[in-house]
């Protein structure tokens, strides 16, 4: 069996030690069971059991393996201190542990002394990167990266978060000429999807659109968008470039269809338009208009996601 060596047990690993001492097997079994050596699954279990109960009679059966009352058959109307295993438990004591160790400062005066004369100046000045430093002067931060980034928020160094450039980001300015405008909560009323199903029901053979926009990276510059429309009947996806995801720009691509398609052909392709609640379809009525001739339909649908 391969032991994993400097590895923290997880909460995984602590349910199956619970299970297993439920069922009364060894600390050995356990440890072949997690790949632990029995020596971490005793130390887990001693440091980590609580004691159940105000009773205050010793059960010396509890000082030695496996430490806890877990698969005791007495256990229930034992009278005497009753320790026990729970993985929850133990896991919240872990992690309170860990969070305490990692708060404590370990680092001397002199390494500080030695980072604020040495890389302070390279970083603030020279605007060196973390990893060049590291790779320069590995003598003067014997710790880890985490560790460096962690004791400049801590205010321990001369180096202070805007000066690392890999870590500050500036929010992109959004263009203010492209604002949305408020949406009209009203509009949805008769546009729902149970209106959608009921107008199909009415209208089986209705040509039915399925309208969405795809972005790419959120916040990257431009906004640029896909605008896609999908023919049920036909199985067509036309795909449409947006210079933003904003509603005037979806009614332009509707306008420049109409132009090229004409009234009829434009109306019998675009009967029925189902999308969903984003902003740049929050103008329906517009595009309604347009697809509308005499005696003709044409509607759109919101969904509700």
């Amino acid at each position: 069996m391969t032991t994993l060596k400097y590895k923290h047990l997880s909460f995984e690993d602590r349910c199956i030690i619970q299970e297993f001492l439920d069922y009364g097997y060894s600390f050995s079994k356990i440890g072949i069971r997690i790949h632990k050596n029995r020596t971490t699954v005793s130390k887990e279990v001693f440091h980590h059991r609580f004691m159940k109960g105000t009773s205050s009679v010793a059960c010396n059966l509890t000082d030695r393996p496996p430490y806890v009352c877990n698969h005791c058959r007495k256990k229930t109307l034992c009278r005497k201190i009753q320790f026990r295993y729970d993985a929850s438990v133990a896991q919240t004591e872990y992690k309170k542990v860990l969070s305490e160790s990692r708060a404590v400062v370990q680092v001397t005066k002199e390494q500080v002394a030695a980072v604020n004369e040495i890389i302070s100046p390279l970083m603030v000045h020279k605007h060196h990167s973390v990893n060049q430093v590291y790779i320069e002067h590995p003598e003067a931060l014997p710790f880890s990266k985490s560790t460096f980034y962690r004791y400049i928020d801590m205010g321990l160094m001369n180096i202070r978060n805007i000066d690392l450039q890999r870590k500050v980001r500036y929010r992109v300015r959004k263009n203010q000429n492209h604002r949305q405008p408020k949406v009209n909560v009203h509009i949805k009323n008769g546009r729902f999807y149970s209106d959608f199903k009921d107008y199909l029901e009415l209208h089986p053979n209705a040509s039915v659109v399925e309208m969405d926009t795809v972005i790419g990276t959120i916040g990257g510059k431009g906004g640029k968008c896909f605008l896609t429309l999908l023919f049920r009947r036909f199985n067509l996806m036309l795909i449409f470039l947006l210079p933003y995801k904003r509603v005037q720009f979806v009614n332009e691509v509707f306008f420049s269809l109409k132009e090229i398609l004409g009234e009829d052909e434009f109306s019998r392709l675009f009967e029925v338009i189902l999308t969903d609640n984003g902003t740049e379809f929050s103008d329906p009525e517009t595009i309604e208009f347009s697809m509308r001739v005499p005696g003709g339909h044409g509607m759109i649908f919101l969904t509700a996601s």
